[in-house]
């Protein structure tokens, strides 16, 4: 069971890197406009998009 988990885990990381690539490099949802600056006044609680 153990070695099945292992396999599974190696088959799930070059897909998750797949999809990860895909949705943020090759056909990212903003249509290639920059996103907005983001704001960052020293609290990790209170990081906002400007």
């Amino acid at each position: 069971m153990r070695i099945l988990s292992i396999i599974w885990s190696l088959m799930a990381l070059p897909v998750a890197v797949f999809k990860w690539m895909h949705s943020n490099i090759i056909a990212p949802e903003n249509d290639g406009k920059p996103l907005p600056p983001i704001r960052y006044d020293g609290d990790p609680s209170e990081i906002y998009l400007a």
